[in-house]
């Protein structure tokens, strides 16, 4: 009888996926974290090689959130409404509803999409346009830092002007 290496394979990571669950399916992974940085990275790197793939999945997370976000104020107002609130009653209290409903899901998609991911994005897409357009990605930056800068300092005529601007309010302010 022979095992091919495929089959081989798949009972390994079966066997691998048991024990890292331990007898009790607790899995120390995903209560530590672990899990959720890998996808975070999954994430960060679909960002940086697929920005728009990207940018489509973000959407689509946040038309769920949003309809999430609508169904909840739905529900909650007609149970208010149901239970007796007024219509103000039900509409604030639905709208605190939907509120949380909100701040959950915005989390779940900050997990999902995190925020540095986006500015790799950003930084993908620069990069793109600026191979496109045959321009070094850091041109824009290293023009603004050679372009002369205003200087702030003041003149002695502008800080004898202002002193005297000071002094006629201070005498302005004393006659009242």
């Amino acid at each position: 009888m022979s095992i091919s290496a495929t089959d081989l394979s798949t009972a390994l990571d079966a066997l691998e996926v048991k024990m890292s669950a331990g007898a009790s399916g607790f899995d120390p992974l995903a209560s530590l974290g672990i899990d959720r940085e890998e996808q975070q990275y999954a994430k960060r790197l679909l960002a940086l090689t697929d920005p728009a793939e990207y940018a489509n999945q973000r959407a689509t997370a946040f038309a769920k959130m949003k309809t999430l976000v609508t169904s909840s104020f739905n529900g909650s107002y007609k149970s208010f409404l149901d239970a007796g609130y007024s219509a103000e009653q039900a509409k604030g209290s639905a709208l605190a509803a939907a509120e949380q409903t909100r701040q959950v899901q915005r989390l779940i998609i900050e997990q999902a999409f995190p925020s540095g991911a986006n500015a790799i994005g950003d930084a993908s897409q620069v990069r793109s346009a600026a191979a496109f357009s045959g321009m070094s990605p850091t041109a824009g930056m290293a023009a603004r830092r050679s372009a002369p800068r205003k200087s702030t300092t003041r003149t002695a005529a502008q800080r004898a002007a202002s002193a005297r601007k000071g002094a006629a309010t201070r005498r302005r302010n004393a006659k009242k």
